[in-house]
């Protein structure tokens, strides 16, 4: 089940969206290194590096959607 992250960037203040996880249309392709949880959100504006693993930065993200 895929997770789309609404996101605050600690550095720009821009807000953007990264989907996480395998959409169940999906389920039979390979997973995008971009969608996978263990790698790190990147802002579009300024290209940090979330960590969305990370407890420090829950601060940062402003909502969580679940998509099937």
């Amino acid at each position: 089940m895929a997770q789309i992250y609404t996101i605050k960037c600690p550095k720009c203040g821009r807000t953007f969206e990264v989907t996480k996880g395998p959409l169940v249309s999906e389920m039979d392709k390979p997973l995008p290194e971009e969608r996978r949880e263990d790698t790190p959100a990147v802002c579009p504006v300024c290209k940090l590096a979330i960590d969305l693993q990370d407890p420090a930065n829950e601060k940062y993200i402003v909502s969580v959607l679940m998509v099937d």
